[in-house]
């Protein structure tokens, strides 16, 4: 009798199970998957497993994924916006017209000519820079934000499309929250903020049942000081499109 092995890349590991018995491989996984699978994912004899990269270590896996965020033009260049936006930001409470319009040009030009999908259709784009645009604009209405953080949610909006930009403003809105939690602690004015924001929910309240629509007269509040906004939007898209990068969303 003749015995023929299978070649190098076809031999697959041999796991005994508790019984003693012989069990099955599991295939290998795609290049790209999360290194840790979904906590239900079995292995041979039902016992928990994960998947872990065969080819390379999971150091230059995890760099290789985040350099895919730069090099691709849609999301590198919105990185890079987003960077310019919370530097200014930053240093002088403003977002120039220049990075978001710019930024929003771009991304209109961009996803017309290349569609990030093959059933992409040309309102991909406008539908994620009005959602992002029409999230923010209450905030302007109530004097919390500025017109310049609108704009860049508009921006990152026309970039990521709607659905995209949905996942994206609730990571924006965590971020936000961290960052006044932060400011409030640090400059010792907790107490003021939650009397503000009291005092802002009274006053829509009454309003509205007054003239039927809800009204807020920030300059009636005492300020408590400046929180650059365009940050925790910088941050927040950041963070989502790692996340997205590594399937986690």
């Amino acid at each position: 009798m003749t015995f023929v092995l299978p070649a190098p890349a076809q031999i697959r590991p041999f796991l005994p199970c508790r019984t003693g018995h012989p069990a099955d491989s599991q295939p290998s996984p795609p290049k790209y998957t999360r290194l840790i699978d979904h906590a239900n994912a079995t292995g041979p004899c039902g016992s928990p497993t994960t998947w872990r990269p065969i080819t390379m270590n999971e150091t230059a896996y995890f760099f290789e994924l985040l350099g895919m965020l730069v090099t691709d033009p849609r999301t590198g260049v919105l990185l890079a916006l987003l960077l310019a936006a919370a530097v200014a930001d930053y240093r002088t409470f403003r977002i120039p017209n220049l990075v978001t319009g710019g930024g929003i040009v771009f991304a209109l030009l961009y996803n017309s000519l290349v569609p990030p999908a093959w059933n992409a259709g040309w309102a991909w784009a406008p539908a994620g820079m009005l959602l992002g645009f029409c999230a923010m604009l209450p905030m302007y209405a109530m004097g919390v934000m500025g017109a310049g953080d609108v704009k860049l949610m508009a921006m990152v909006g026309a970039f990521l499309g709607f659905h995209a930009t949905l996942q994206a403003l609730l990571f924006c809105v965590l971020t936000a929250g961290i960052a006044a939690l932060a400011f409030g602690l640090r400059k010792r004015v907790m107490g003021r903020m939650l009397a503000n924001a009291g005092a802002a929910m009274r006053g829509m309240f009454w309003s509205a049942i007054a003239s039927g629509k809800p009204q807020l007269a920030p300059a009636a509040m005492p300020s408590v000081g400046k929180l650059a906004y365009g940050i925790s939007i910088a941050i927040g898209t950041a963070c989502f499109l790692v996340a997205r990068q590594f399937n986690l969303v």
